[in-house]
């Protein structure tokens, strides 16, 4: 440092040695503009350090060029790991959407197998529904005076259409059933098969017996009676004529 400060302290010297002979009175270049014009030299400033310095800095740039790597490399870990997490959770969604699918459709499926007491116990409902509606035209909102339908008392209406319903419903039911089923059915509840039209009309007495107690039994009884008691009339009602042999001579 010191022999370059002391050769730049020569070379000032030397130029203002030769400035001060340029700008002498009478020189023939005393007119001559000896300065640099301003703008058109850029001054050009160099830092001169010791090698240790320099190690120093380039040590601390490699360390920061190193963090800056790990930071890079941590914020894409980050972004695969929330893409991932996005991911799952899209899936996720997807299998509980399929599994909700599926239970729907095994709830559908076992509310459509039922055992007979079961579908018994649907039919009670649909019966008390159609009973809660009444039977009433679309047009002009009368009871349809169909037979088995004409107007009644509301509590009486609904137990007669109610066993009337059973009654069809558990025959056509009991009728389309083969000859196993409807042994099957006697011998669970103890009965004895005759022909498919009398067991199934015994086996939907009895399940209407069930339903609604012995009221519906009794009443079946008194239609039954009264059947015979009409039956009974009209054989007495008949006249029977007997041819008798004319009187011999």
């Amino acid at each position: 440092m010191e022999n370059l400060k002391k050769r730049n302290e020569e070379t000032e010297e030397v130029v203002q040695l030769w400035r001060n002979d340029a700008l002498r009175l009478g020189n023939k270049r005393g007119s001559i503009n000896v300065r640099t014009t301003e703008g058109r030299t850029s001054t050009r400033s160099r830092l001169m350090g010791t090698p240790e310095e320099t190690r120093r800095l380039r040590a601390e740039l490699l360390d920061i060029h190193e963090r800056r790597k790990c930071d890079l490399t941590e914020l894409d870990l980050l972004k695969q790991k929330k893409t991932d997490a996005e991911v799952k959770c899209v899936e996720a969604e997807l299998e509980l959407a399929r599994l909700r699918e599926q239970m729907g459709k095994l709830s559908t499926e076992q509310a459509g197998c039922s055992t007979p007491r079961e579908a018994d116990t649907h039919l009670k409902e649909k019966m008390d529904e159609a009973a809660r509606s009444g039977f009433r035209s679309e047009r002009k909102g009368r009871v349809k005076m169909t037979y088995g339908r004409v107007p009644r008392p509301n509590g009486i209406a609904k137990k007669e259409n109610d066993k009337f319903l059973l009654l069809q419903d558990e025959r056509k039911r009991l009728k389309g059933l083969k000859k196993s089923g409807l042994e099957e059915l006697c011998r669970e509840e103890g009965l004895q098969y005759r022909t498919t039209d009398a067991t199934s009309e015994e086996l939907a007495q009895l399940y209407m017996t069930r339903m609604f107690g012995d009221e519906g039994a009794r009443q079946q009884e008194t239609g039954s009676e009264r059947s015979r008691g009409k039956e009974a009339a009209i054989d007495a009602s008949t006249t029977v004529v007997e041819e008798v042999p004319p009187d011999s001579a």
